[in-house]
Order: C-alpha cells, then structure tokens, then sequence
C-alpha cells in the first residue's frame, strides 16, 4: 500500500510540474503575442512615416523647383533693371 501511496504522490508531483510548465508556455505564448502586436503597430506606424516622408520629399521637390524659377527670375529682373538704367543713364547723357 505505501507503494501505492509513493506512486500517487510522485504522479501527483508530475502533474504539477506539468502544471507548472503550462503555465510557462501559457505566458510565453502571451508574451510572443504582445509582440507580434507591437511589431504590427511598429510596421504602420513605419508606413505612415514612409507615407509622411513622401509627402515631404515631394514638397522639397516642389520648393527646388520653385526656388530655381525664382534664381531665373530674378535673374531676368536684374538684367532688365540693368538695362533700363543704362537707356536712363544714356538719356540723361543726351539730354544734358
């Protein structure tokens, strides 16, 4: 009868340690879910950031582009000044 008694607790001893192990799976089985939330959070929150950083590449683009139109501009209003105050300088010189 003790047999049977030291078996029952042995079997008994098992099947917490068992239980025990379940428990570990269980919460590591939580932890890798949490994490398999977070990097699907990290990811859209990385496609905003991509959506964002496009967004901003093409206004820079913009802006370059704004920005030589304008080096252009002022340009041609530099030479036309220039021109006009020569005819004015030359005017006054025919004039006196």
């Amino acid at each position: 009868m003790d047999f049977l008694l030291e078996e029952v607790e042995l079997k008994e001893q098992e099947r917490a340690e068992m239980q025990e192990k379940l428990e570990e799976i269980v919460e590591y089985e939580n932890m890798v879910e949490e994490m398999v939330q977070e990097i699907a959070k990290k990811e859209e929150e990385n496609e905003d950031l991509r959506a964002q950083l496009a967004e901003v590449e093409l206004e820079k683009n913009l802006m370059e582009d704004l920005t030589a139109q304008m080096e252009v501009y002022n340009k041609e209003l530099t030479t036309e000044i220039t021109d006009k105050d020569s005819k004015i300088t030359e005017f006054k010189a025919e004039i006196e």
